[in-house]
C-alpha cells in the first residue's frame, strides 16, 4: 500500500506515465521476458503479447 507521502509524487508523474504507458509496457515486458523467459510458457497470454494488449 502506498503511503500518503508518496501521493504527491504519484500525482505529479501520472500525466507523463499516462502519455507513455505503451512504451513503458513494451519495455517492461521485453525486459521481464529477456530475464525470465520461462514466464512466456503459460503465464501470459501470447496472443495479447503479440498484439500489444497485455
Amino acid at each position: 500500500m502506498l503511503s500518503y507521502t508518496s501521493l504527491p509524487g504519484i500525482k505529479a508523474t501520472l500525466p507523463v506515465v499516462g502519455e507513455n504507458i505503451h512504451e513503458i509496457a513494451r519495455r517492461f515486458y521485453t525486459h521481464i521476458f529477456e530475464g525470465r523467459p520461462e514466464l512466456l510458457d503459460g503465464l501470459f497470454n501470447r496472443g495479447n503479447q503479440a498484439d500489444g494488449h497485455q
